[in-house]
């Protein structure tokens, strides 16, 4: 795991010692005798706003955004000639400043396309060179094209990299391992809301409030106060019907996400736990400095929510993320989890009154010609639908009947035949084939194109959120 270093030190005859370059009062460094880097060399540049063509040469860290490989700097600049920050911009950085971090046995980007606040330590290399991860550079501020740039001070030049500590960040492992005190964490229960869950030792938790919520639940790292992990409780479970998507619960609209079960995390096999399904909440790019997580479970009528808001960029905190997929991973319900529903979807024809196919062929002659032909129709239920049209299985409702019909009219000005599924109570096209075609073919009936389950599938939906 990358850890932020918090040493600094201050410059002092470092950008230009008694009158010299630094480059020759520094002996170059030697892969096999290199000297310990030197720290907080930028945060001395941008204090004391060094002058342009002052050559430097300093130690530094890079971090490149949505580039997670070696490269050159791709420099883009505005229309004032000044760079512009994109997904492989390089900043040279004081500390090691991860490319990505770990979140629930995953990786995420440590991303962002906007330059950091003016005061902060980094420098943009402004011109195509390849950076290693931590090496020396030797390099210059300033250039006439740049000193008209709001954030020139913080525009660099590479002349060369004199030095390589290493070209690429550690790799997170593959398969993550448990933390060594995993065994020691405290065990938060709370017994009025059946659930209980492990926390890393010296953190503190404490019930507090949120709009909306049975009861909330802030769990803090001393290290990181101001980003805790919060378990939310809801009234009313959360489930995901991928036939119905314009009945989203509301936890899980307007956001990205899926299904997650925790059994599907890498190192699941190495720790005890529940194995509990649910939903991921995925909040993109919510606000400039951090990202946004949530898993949601339900039980008994409650939707639980694990949530993270955690940072992003040079005060990117890996070692929040981790444990954060550790208290997920601990989360356990006092009373397993009922089975979870299945889809709703209607298995039997119902009562209706359904429209009769004159009434059907009305409708569908205002859409597909006058002359259109029915060739065959059948009014069944809407599990046989799903079953026996297989272009349009994943129609969106739920419904007491439907018309399943072949029709030869017209489309687009094209003649051709009409394969659709009709709601049988209006009318409505819920899903449509249509082949072009001159000649008039004769009907082909619809076939079952698979085997009907007995035990349809559960939630999680095997889909993906919109």
């Amino acid at each position: 795991m990358l850890v932020r270093l918090l040493t600094i030190m201050l410059m002092s005859c470092f950008i230009v010692a008694c009158g010299q370059p630094y480059s020759q009062v520094q002996t170059n460094l030697t892969a096999e005798n290199a000297a310990p880097p030197l720290q907080g060399a930028i945060a001395g540049f941008v204090r004391n706003s060094v002058q342009p063509d002052s050559s430097v040469e300093f130690d530094t860290y890079t971090w490149r955004g949505w580039s997670f490989g070696e490269g050159g700097s791709a420099v883009t600049r505005d229309s004032q000639g000044c760079p512009v920050r994109t997904d492989s911009t390089v900043l040279l950085v004081d500390q090691p400043t991860p490319w990505f971090i770990p979140v629930l046995g995953g990786r995420a980007s440590n991303a962002s396309n906007r330059f950091p606040p003016d005061e902060a330590a980094w420098l943009v290399v402004s011109n195509p060179i390849d950076v290693p991860y931590h090496a020396r550079v030797r390099g210059h501020f300033g250039n006439d094209d740049t000193a008209h740039c709001q954030l020139a001070r913080h525009i660099f030049t590479v002349d060369q990299v004199v030095e390589t500590y290493a070209s690429m960040p550690p790799e997170l492992a593959e398969t993550p391992q448990p933390p060594a005190d995993y065994a020691s964490w405290t065990e938060y229960h709370d017994p009025a809301l059946g659930y209980r869950l492990r926390y890393p030792a010296g953190w503190a938790a404490e019930p507090t409030k949120q709009p909306g919520t049975v009861a909330t639940l802030a769990i803090r790292s001393p290290q990181h106060a101001e980003f805790p992990i919060l378990v939310r409780v809801y009234a009313g479970e959360t489930h995901y019907d991928q036939y119905d998507v314009a009945h989203t619960p509301p936890l899980l609209q307007q956001v990205g996400g899926g299904p997650f079960t925790s059994d599907s995390l890498p190192f699941a096999e190495q720790v005890k736990h529940q194995a509990l399904s649910g939903y991921y909440r995925d909040f993109g790019g919510a606000d400039r400095d951090a990202q946004q997580i949530g898993i949601v479970f339900s039980n008994y009528g409650r939707s639980y929510e694990l949530f993270l808001r955690y940072p992003l960029g040079m005060d990117a905190a890996p070692d929040l993320t981790a444990a954060y997929t550790f208290v997920v991973l601990s989360f356990a319900f006092d009373m397993p989890p009922a089975p979870t529903p299945t889809p709703p979807i209607r298995q039997v024809l119902g009562k209706g009154p359904f429209l009769s196919t004159d009434q059907l062929l009305v409708q569908l002659r205002r859409n597909h010609g006058a002359e259109a032909k029915l060739l065959d129709s059948q009014l069944v239920s809407e599990a046989a639908a799903r079953q026996l049209h297989k272009g349009c299985s994943t129609f969106q409702g739920h419904y007491d009947g439907i018309w399943l019909v072949t029709l030869y009219g017209m489309s687009d000005g094209m003649w051709g035949t009409l394969r659709g599924v009709y709601d049988a109570t209006t009318g409505n096209e819920l899903c449509g084939e249509f082949a072009a075609d001159p000649s008039r073919p004769t009907a082909t009936p619809f076939v079952p194109t698979s085997t009907p389950r007995s035990d349809p599938s559960p939630y999680p939906a095997p889909y993906p959120m919109p």
